[in-house]
């Protein structure tokens, strides 16, 4: 049995950090919307290191993680149409951007996920009008 258990907590203490450093740059004049889709690219890749540790040796999965959701799939998907969204207002799709969270609305039966959905056409909506644009 492989001893994961040093990985796995440098792991989430570099989580922690990451958290720390997007809450710095979001209170900064640092371009914040690219810095933190890297940030958020780089707590992605480190939850799945994370879960292929876990499948490991699951007796150091979070107790937190262990609780599954009701609404499990739809995090999933609400999180791919994220990181999709990011990239489709970054080659200035806005409209497409929004669609994606216009869906979440008919297709979520969180309330959550629901109103996340709403926020995010909100900022889109606003990004698409610095760049001048009217979706």
């Amino acid at each position: 049995m492989s001893n994961l258990t040093e990985p796995e907590k440098l792991l989430s203490e570099c989580a922690k950090q990451l958290e720390g450093a997007a809450s710095q740059i979001k209170k900064s004049e640092l371009d914040s919307s690219s810095s933190l889709q890297d940030i958020g690219a780089a707590l992605s890749h480190i939850s799945s290191v994370q879960q292929a540790i876990y499948k490991i040796e699951p007796y150091l999965e979070p107790d937190f993680l262990k609780v599954k959701s009701l609404h499990s799939k739809h995090n999933k998907l609400f999180t791919a149409a994220l990181a999709k969204a990011a990239s489709l207002c970054e080659s200035q799709q806005f409209d497409s951007a929004i669609s994606l969270f216009e869906e979440s609305f008919s297709t979520n039966p969180s309330k959550n996920l629901a109103q996340t959905a709403e926020s995010e056409i909100s900022r889109i909506v606003g990004i698409a009008h610095i760049n001048g644009y009217d979706p």
